[in-house]
C-alpha cells in the first residue's frame, strides 16, 4: 500500500503550539503528530530549544525601551470595537516581532544619527578640520606627477561641479601665483567634499574645497588647523575654504579673486 504523503505542519503552527496559542483539535492533531512523525518532533524540539534565551535577552530591551513615548502613540490610535485578549506572558512570536522592531527602529535611529551628524559636522566647521588634516600630509612631490593640462582640467571640472550643483570654470577658479593640479571629489560618510589641489609656486600645496551647506552667508574668517592657514566662508550654498602654508593676507588675495569671478 502507498502511504499518503504527510502535509508538514508550517513552523508558524508548531510554534503556536508550543505557546498553547492553538485550540483544542488542533493542538490535539500536532500532538499526534509529534507521537507518530519522528519529523515533526525533531522540528517541535529544535524550535522548542532555538527560542531558549530569548525573553532574558530582550529584558534589557524592554527596560530601555521609551514607554511612555509608546503608550502616547498608542493613545493616539483610533479605538476599536473589540480587542482579542492576549496571553500576559510574551510569546515567541511576539518576541520575534519584537526583535524585528528593535532592528528597524535601530536603523531609523542610526540614519536619524547620521543625518543629524551630517549637518552638524559642516555647520561646525568639522569638516574643515577632516580637509586640513588630509592637506597636512601634501608636499610638492604629492602633485609632481599630476597633468595639469587644460584638456585634463576641464572633464575634471566638470564632473565636481556636477556632483556639488556648481558651474566650475578654469577661469573662475584660477589663482595667482597657484597652478591647478587636480580637481576631485572626496566623500567623508554620506557628504561630498570638493577638492581642488594646487601648487603654488612660493608657497606649495594649497586647496580650494567647499561642501553643500544651507548655513547663512558669511564673510571669509580666518583659522589655523593642523599648521596650516585656513581661510573660510558661506556663500549661502556651499561651504568654501581655502587652506595652505600661504599666510593669510595671500589667502584672503586669492579668495578675494575668487570672489570676483
Amino acid at each position: 500500500m502507498t502511504r499518503t504523503r504527510l502535509e508538514l505542519p508550517s513552523d508558524t503552527t508548531l510554534v503556536a503550539f508550543l505557546d498553547g496559542e492553538l485550540d483544542a483539535s488542533d493542538a490535539a492533531r500536532i500532538e499526534a503528530l509529534r507521537e507518530r512523525e519522528p519529523a515533526i518532533a525533531q522540528r517541535l524540539t529544535f524550535l522548542e530549544q532555538g527560542c531558549v534565551g530569548i525573553p532574558e535577552g530582550f529584558a534589557p530591551l524592554l527596560d530601555a525601551a521609551p514607554l511612555a513615548h509608546l503608550q502616547a502613540m498608542l493613545g493616539g490610535l483610533p479605538p476599536v470595537a473589540a480587542a482579542t485578549p492576549v496571553a500576559s506572558s510574551w510569546s515567541r512570536r511576539r518576541l520575534l516581532a519584537g526583535a524585528a522592531a528593535c532592528v528597524v527602529a535601530g536603523v531609523v535611529a542610526d540614519r536619524t544619527w547620521h543625518g543629524w551628524q551630517s549637518t552638524h559636522w559642516v555647520a561646525n566647521g568639522s569638516w574643515r578640520g577632516s580637509v586640513a588634516q588630509y592637506m597636512a600630509l601634501y608636499t610638492e612631490q604629492t602633485l609632481e606627477g599630476l597633468d595639469p593640462s587644460a584638456a585634463t582640467q576641464a572633464p575634471q571640472l566638470a564632473r565636481v561641479g556636477e556632483q556639488l550643483g556648481i558651474a566650475l570654470t578654469p577661469a573662475w577658479i584660477s589663482l595667482p601665483g597657484a597652478h591647478l593640479r587636480r580637481a576631485q571629489v572626496l566623500r567623508y560618510d554620506v557628504d561630498l567634499i570638493a577638492q581642488l589641489v594646487y601648487l603654488d609656486q612660493q608657497y606649495g600645496p594649497l586647496a580650494l574645497c567647499f561642501v553643500r551647506s544651507a548655513d547663512a552667508p558669511h564673510a571669509p574668517a580666518e583659522e589655523v588647523r593642523n599648521g596650516l592657514n585656513v581661510l573660510y566662508w558661506n556663500d549661502g550654498e556651499h561651504a568654501w575654504m581655502l587652506a595652505g602654508r600661504n599666510p593669510m593676507a595671500d589667502l584672503r588675495s586669492k579668495q578675494a579673486r575668487l570672489a570676483l569671478g
